[in-house]
This record gives structure tokens, sequence and C-alpha cells, in this order.
């Protein structure tokens, strides 16, 4: 089960080319920054760095070509990125 603070690091690293940049530096110390516990860092430290760079820009097209295809399609990316917008 993961908890809201580890979902939204999660989407911040898609949507968020600075966020992700510090996390591919160092994700240890990125993830820790976020408040995420020793288990959830762990995971982190497994995750494929080219699939998340390969989905970051294509969620990033995605959104760029057809906004309506944001709202439509993906509304769980849709409710994401509102609620980054929202916290900045």
């Amino acid at each position: 089960m993961t908890t809201p603070r580890f979902e939204h690091f999660l989407a911040q690293l898609y949507v968020d080319e600075e966020a992700r940049r510090r996390f591919v530096s160092d994700p240890r110390a990125a993830a820790a920054a976020a408040g995420l516990d020793a288990g959830e860092i762990n995971a982190l430290e497994k995750v494929d760095l080219t699939g998340l760079e390969l989905a970051a820009r294509s969620y990033a097209f995605k959104r760029a070509g057809n906004p309506r295809l944001e709202r439509n399609r993906f509304p769980m990316v849709a409710a994401l990125l509102r609620f980054l917008r929202l916290r900045r």
C-alpha cells in the first residue's frame, strides 16, 4: 500500500522536470527530502530511470498536443496535475 505522500512524489516526478533531475541525481536524497520513509526510499532506488524519463516525456507530449485528452482519457493524470498546480 502506498501513501499519499509517496504517490504525490511519483506524480511530481512525471510532471516536474527539475524534481526529476534532482531525483535522478540522487534518488535517496530527493526521496528523503520529500519525507518518504525508508521502505519507500528503497523502492524508489530501484526505479527504471530510462522508463521514468520516457513516461514523463510521453505524458508531456500528450498534454501539449491535445488538452482534451488530458481531461477525458486520463482523468487521474489530470487530477494530479491540477493538484500540483494548486500547491505551487
